[in-house]
């Protein structure tokens, strides 16, 4: 399950990193230094949550 969240979470960096790169024309250096803004900072952290759940699951009854 921890090798399912990380493979989801690294699908979810790779198509952000595409959308940013391709769809808005940023450069590398660009997409990476919007990190340092607080908004995508929130973003980073609900990707993690959301790459956590198959984790989070064991603890559920049945999961």
């Amino acid at each position: 399950r921890i090798a399912m969240g990380a493979i989801a979470f690294g699908f979810l960096i790779a198509a952000e990193a595409v959308l940013g790169i391709v769809g808005f024309g940023r450069s590398w250096a660009q997409h990476w230094a919007e990190y340092q803004k607080p908004a995508a900072q929130f973003g980073l952290a609900a990707q993690m949550i959301f790459a956590a759940f198959p984790v989070l699951r064991l603890g559920v009854k049945g999961g």
